[in-house]
C-alpha cells in the first residue's frame, strides 16, 4: 500500500467533536489500521492548548478498537477540547457523534500532515459552524461571502461586510469555531480560508435534535446534523463518480465548490447526453445541483471539491414512522485518490440499532478481483448498478455486518469504497478510506530557526527543543525525517525515511541494513550502494549464506560487486558453513557480461549424495543480475554448485537465507502453560531487533514458561535464532511450529549450552501461524528471536500483503511478485500477457535455456512465417468463391448449387481465422 508521494493513512491526528446545541452522549473514535502488529496510540487531550490527559491505546489489523468518550452539552461558541493521536505506525480515525436514540453525526479525520492552508468551503445552510483546527500557534485569513451582499456579520466585536478578510491568530492544539448560527439574514456562506501553516476545518451545524423527531413538531423540513472535515486545496479533482444508496425516499444533493473561476463541470447520461454542466464565475465559486439516485460520472476541466448531502424528504403531516429525517453530509472522494485496499470497523453502539452498507466504486476489469475479509467477493450477493456517462466503472452496494472488515483488490488496481449506515430515522456516510497527497515540505536554509512546520507534522523547530539532531542532515533544526517528499522532483534514492535510522516501512517494522548508510522509506541505500556483509536482496532484507560459505575465490563473497573474478570454465562451488535449505541464489556478473542457460547441483545433508535441480527458473534483473531459483522442493543443502554459459566476469554470489519475519510481530509472554487468565502479557522486546551484543537477557523464562510469536499471514519457517544470557546449566528448551489450528508440525528440544541457539525447520511444505519456545527445565534469560523465512503463497513482499497474481500458476511467485509458471495462454514476467495461438512470445519471464533479449527476437522471428500465412489463410479460403463467381458470369446456367454452398462455407471459414492485425 505504498507509493513515493501518497499516502493512505496517517500516523498524527487532530480532532475536536463538533458538538451542536443539545446533547452528544457519546463520542467514539475508531481506529483501524493496515498492520498486523500492534500500533502504539499516546492520546493527548486538549482544552484550550491546555494538556489535561494522555492515555495509551494498543491495537492491530486483526483487532481495530473503539474508544468511547463521554460527549458535552453547551452553547456551540465553547471551545471544545481537542484529541491529538500519536502513532508508532500509520492508521485510520474516523469521528461518530452519537447522542442517545438518534445521531449518527461522523467524519472521516485527515491526518495532520495532510492539512492544507488553503481551502474554499460553502456551508450547507443559514445555521453552520466552521471549526478550525490548530497544531500549532498560526495566522488565519477568512474571507466569507453571503448569498444576501447586504448582510452584515460580526465578528470579535467588528462587523464585517460581504467579501471583507477576517484575520486572527490561533494557539496551539485549539478547535476555535466560527458560528453563523441564529444569523438570519445572510442566506448560504462561502468563502476562503487561508492559514500561514497548514489547518484542520470541519464543518457543522449548530444544532441536533436529540430524542427527537423533528417531524413531531410539525416542522416543515427536517434538522441538518452533517459533519464533515474537508479537503485541502491539494486534494481536489476533476473526475468524480456520484452514488447511489439503499434509501431510494432520500435527496442527493451535490455541493461543488472549485479553486479557481470559469470552472466547466458536466455530467453525462448513459447515452452521453449531457445531464448538467455549469461555468462557475468569478463571485459564484460553488453550485449545488440534485441527481436522482443513480451513479454518474461527474467530469471538470480544474480540480474542484464535491460534497453530497443525503437530503430527507419534508415532514408532511405526523411521523416519518421510522423513515429518514435527518440529513448526513459526505465527501465525494476523486477518482485519482482512490485506493487498492481498505480496512474500517462496523461499531456499535448500546442505544442505537444500526445496518451497514459498503458501496463501492469499480472498473469493471476488477469486479471479479475483489477480496472481503480474505475471501473471494461473491458477486452475486452484489447489487450492481451501471454508472452514467460511463461504460468502464460499476456501483455495487453490499450489506455488511460484523465489525472489522478488509477488501482488497487483487491486482492492487484502485476502486472507491464508501460505509453507508443506517439508524433510527438518520444516516451517515464516510469514505472507508483515500489516498492523499502530503503537505509541501521545506527545506531550512543554513540551519535557520525559520519558524515554520518544515515536515508537515504539525510541530516546527523541534530539534530546537531537544539540540539533538534526529533527522541526520547535519542541522539542528527541524526534524526532516518524518514524512516523503515528492519523488516528481527527487530522485527515489533521496526519499526521507520517516522512521528511526535503524527501521524503514510505511509502519517502521523492518530493520535498515545498508552498508553504513541510512535507508530510505523503501528501504534502498542513500549514500551507499551496497548493503551490510551478511544481507543482500529486495531492501537488504535477505541473509546472506554465501557470507559465511567457503569458496575457492574470496573475491565471490566479499561483499562487493566491482570485484570480479573471471571464470572461463563457466562454474562455481560451494560449501555452507551449515546445512540450510535451498531456496534462490543471486549472481552478480561484469557489465553486459550476459550469461544463460544455467543448471544447479547440490549436496542433499541427508544422504550427501550431488542431486541436480530438476527445474530452474531464471529471473534477469539487469544486464549483470540473475536470480536463479531451485522448483524442484526446499531441500537442504551442505554444498552448491552452479553452471552456465556466456558469461566469464563473475562478481558475487548470494544464497538467501530467508529474512526475519519475526520482526516486530505480535509476541507474547506466557508465564503458564497452557496460559490462564492473566498470565499473558506482551513481549515486544524480544522481537524488536535490539540484539544485545553483551547476550545480557530482557525476559526471564523458568520452567514452564513461553514465548509465543504470532505470524500472521501464514509464512514458511526456514529456521529459528534465540539469542540468550548465560543460561543454567542444564537449561533446556523445546521449539514448536504451529498452524492455525495450533497443532504442532514440528518441534525440537535443545539444551543450552551457548549463547545462540539455532534450530533448522526440515517441514517447509506446511505454513505456520505460531512459534512457541517453551523452557522444559532449568532457567534463562532470553534477548533476541529471529525466525528466517518467506510470504505463504499467495502472499509476497515484505509486508506479506500483495498477492501473487491469479494467472501464476498455483498462485506461486517470487518475493518480487513474478511467476514461477503461467496459466496457458498467459505469458510476462507477471503472467499479465495474452498469449495468441501461433505466436508466444514472453516479453518479461527468462528462459532457462538462452539469453531473454536472444529469446525474445528469436521467438518473434521464428513465428513471422507462421503470422504471415495466419494472415493470408483467410485470403486463400476466399479464392475458390472469387473464380466461382467470375465463372459464374460465363456459365451461369451450368453453375450448382452445391458451389454455392461451399463459396459459402469457406466464407464462414474464413470470419474465423484471427484478423491479421491481431495475429501480427
Amino acid at each position: 500500500m505504498s507509493m513515493s508521494s501518497i499516502k493512505y493513512y496517517g500516523d498524527t491526528y487532530l480532532v475536536t467533536y463538533p458538538a451542536m446545541y443539545g446533547d452528544v452522549n457519546t463520542v467514539l473514535f475508531l481506529l483501524t489500521t493496515a498492520s498486523l502488529d500492534t500500533v502504539i496510540i499516546s492520546m493527548l487531550v486538549y482544552q484550550e492548548s491546555n494538556l489535561v490527559q494522555t492515555e495509551d491505546l494498543h491495537f492491530s489489523r486483526l483487532e481495530p478498537i473503539t474508544v468511547n468518550r463521554p460527549g458535552i452539552q453547551g452553547d456551540v461558541h465553547v471551545i471544545r477540547p481537542c484529541y491529538r493521536f500519536n502513532g508508532n505506525r500509520y492508521f485510520r480515525l474516523t469521528v461518530v457523534l452519537v447522542d442517545s436514540t438518534t445521531s449518527l453525526a461522523s467524519f472521516a479525520a485527515i491526518p495532520l500532515e495532510m492539512w492544507s492552508t488553503i481551502y474554499y468551503f460553502v456551508v450547507l445552510r443559514s445555521s453552520s459552524v466552521l471549526y478550525l483546527l490548530a497544531g500549532v500557534s498560526l495566522n488565519v485569513t477568512l474571507t466569507p461571502k453571503f448569498e444576501h451582499v447586504s448582510y452584515v456579520y460580526p465578528f470579535r466585536e467588528e462587523l464585517y461586510r460581504s467579501g471583507a478578510k477576517l484575520m486572527f491568530q490561533l494557539d496551539n492544539h485549539l478547535g476555535f469555531p466560527i458560528s453563523f448560527c441564529n444569523k438570519a439574514g445572510h442566506g448560504s456562506v462561502s468563502g476562503t480560508l487561508k492559514a500561514n501553516q497548514p489547518i484542520g476545518v470541519i464543518t457543522t451545524n449548530c444544532h441536533n435534535v436529540s430524542n427527537k423527531d423533528p417531524c413531531l413538531n410539525g416542522s416543515s423540513k427536517s434538522a441538518d446534523i452533517s459533519s464533515e472535515m474537508l479537503f485541502g486545496e491539494p486534494h481536489y479533482g476533476t473526475d468524480f463518480i456520484t452514488l447511489s444508496i439503499p434509501d431510494t425516499t432520500l435527496k442527493l444533493e451535490y455541493y461543488v465548490m472549485a479553486m479557481e473561476a470559469k470552472t466547466n463541470i458536466q455530467a453525462l447520461s448513459q447515452s452521453k447526453e449531457t445531464l448538467l454542466k455549469k461555468v462557475l464565475s468569478v463571485d459564484d465559486n460553488w453550485v449545488m445541483f440534485e441527481l436522482i439516485n443513480k451513479a454518474t460520472h461527474i467530469t471538470s476541466d480544474k480540480p474542484i471539491q464535491m460534497i453530497l448531502v443525503l437530503k430527507s424528504p419534508p415532514c408532511g403531516n405526523g411521523t416519518h414512522n421510522g423513515a429518514v429525517v435527518i440529513d448526513s453530509a459526505a465527501i465525494l472522494i476523486p477518482t485519482h485518490l482512490f485506493f487498492n485496499r481498505y480496512f474500517w470497523i462496523a461499531w456499535s453502539h448500546k442505544n442505537l440499532t444500526v445496518t451497514f452498507t459498503m458501496i463501492i466504486a469499480v472498473n469493471i476489469k476488477s469486479v471479479f478481483k475483489l477480496l472481503l475479509d480474505n475471501k473471494k467477493l461473491r458477486t452475486n450477493l452484489v447489487k450492481w448498478k451501471a454508472v452514467n456517462g460511463e461504460y468502464e466503472w460499476k456501483l455495487g452496494l453490499i450489506p455488511i455486518s460484523g465489525y472489522a472488515h478488509d477488501i482488497f483488490e487483487m491486482t492492487n488496481n484502485p476502486f472507491g469504497c464508501y460505509i453507508y449506515t443506517r439508524g433510527p430515522g438518520t444516516v451517515a456516510l464516510n469514505p472507508a478510506g483515500f489516498k492523499a497527497r502530503m503537505c509541501e515540505r521545506k527545506e531550512t536554509l543554513d540551519g535557520l530557526i525559520d519558524e515554520l512546520d518544515n515536515d508537515c507534522d504539525g510541530l516546527f523547530n523541534e530539534e530546537e527543543a531537544n539540540g539533538i539532531d534526529d533527522d541526520f542532515d547535519l542541522r539542528i533544526d527541524e526534524d526532516l525525517n518524518g514524512n516523503v517528499v515528492d519523488s516528481v522532483n527527487v530522485p527515489p534514492n533521496q526519499l526521507r525515511n520517516k522512521c528511526p535510522r535503524d527501521l524503514f516501512g510505511d509502519n517502521c517494522l523492518h530493520k535498515c541494513h545498508c552498508d553504513d548508510s541510512p535507508c530510505n522509506r523503501n528501504g534502498n541505500c542513500l549514500t551507499s550502494t551496497r548493503c551490510s556483509p551478511g544481507w543482500f536482496g529486495p531492501a537488504c532484507q535477505y541473509g546472506d549464506l554465501c557470507q559465511s560459505a567457503t569458496f575457492d575465490h574470496v573475491i565471490l563473497n566479499d561483499n562487493d560487486d566491482t570485484t570480479c573474478l573471471k571464470v572461463p570454465w563457466h562454474e562455481i562451488r560451494f560449501s555452507l558453513l551449515e546445512k540450510y535449505h535451498l531456496t534462490w541464489i543471486r549472481m552478480v556478473f561484469g557489465n553486459n557480461d550476459r550469461a544463460n542457460r544455467f543448471s544447479l547441483k547440490y549436496v542433499e545433508a541427508k544422504t550427501r549424495k550431488e542431486i541436480t535441480c530438476n527445474e530452474v527458473k531464471i529471473f534477469k534483473f539487469s544486464s549483470k543480475m540473475y536470480d536463479v531459483f531451485c522448483l524442484d522442493v526446499y531441500v537442504a543443502a551442505l554444498s552448491v554448485s552452479i553452471k552456465w554459459e556466456g558469461g566469464q566476469y563473475l562478481c558475487s554470489v548470494h544464497m538467501s537465507g530467508g529474512r526475519n519475519i519475526a520482526l516486530h510481530t505480535a509476541s507474547k509472554h506466557l508465564r503458564s502453560v497452557p496460559p490462564k487468565l492473566g498470565d499473558e502479557s506482551p513481549a515486544p522486546d524480544v522481537v524488536d531487533g535490539s540484539l544485545n551484543q553483551t547476550f545480557e537477557g530482557i525476559l526471564e523464562l523458568n520452567i514452564s514458561m513461553a514465548i509465543d510469536i504470532i505470524l500472521s499471514p501464514l509464512k514458511f519457517v526456514y529456521s529459528v535464532k534465540i539469542f540468550i544470557g548465560t543460561p543454567m546449566i542444564g537449561s533446556q528448551i523445546e521449539v514448536q511450529l504451529m498452524d492455525e489450528s495450533e497443532y504442532i508440525i514440528f518441534d525440537q528440544r535443545k539444551v543450552l549450552d551457548e549463547h545462540v541457539a539455532h534450530m533448522l525447520n526440515p517441514a517447509l511444505s506446511s505454513p505456520i501461524a505460531k512459534i512457541r519456545i517453551l523452557l522444559i527445565t532449568g532457567s534463562v534469560a532470553v534477548n533476541e528471536v529471529e525466525v528466517f523465512g518467506e510470504c505463504a503463497p499467495p502472499f509476497y513482499d515484505l509486508e506479506c500483503s500483495s498477492f501473487c497474481g491469479l494467472s501464476c500458476q498455483d498462485e506461486l511467485c517470487s518475493p518480487e511478485g513474478m511467476c514461477f509458471k503461467c496459466h496457458p495462454k498467459k505469458s510476462g514476467r507477471f503472467c499479465r500477457d495474452i498469449v495468441f495461438s501461433g505466436a508466444l512470445i514472453d516479453d518479461y519471464l527468462y528462459p532457462n535455456d538462452t539469453d531473454f533479449e536472444e529469446a525474445a527476437g528469436e521467438r518473434l522471428t521464428n513465428a513471422q512465417p507462421l503470422l504471415i500465412v495466419a494472415s493470408l489463410l483467410p485470403i486463400l479460403g476466399l479464392i475458390p468463391c472469387i473464380v466461382a463467381l467470375v465463372r459464374g458470369k460465363a456459365l451461369k446456367a451450368r453453375k450448382t448449387e452445391s458451389d454455392d454452398a461451399i463459396c459459402q462455407d469457406d466464407a464462414n471459414q474464413a470470419q474465423h481465422w484471427p484478423s491479421p492485425t491481431r495475429a501480427q
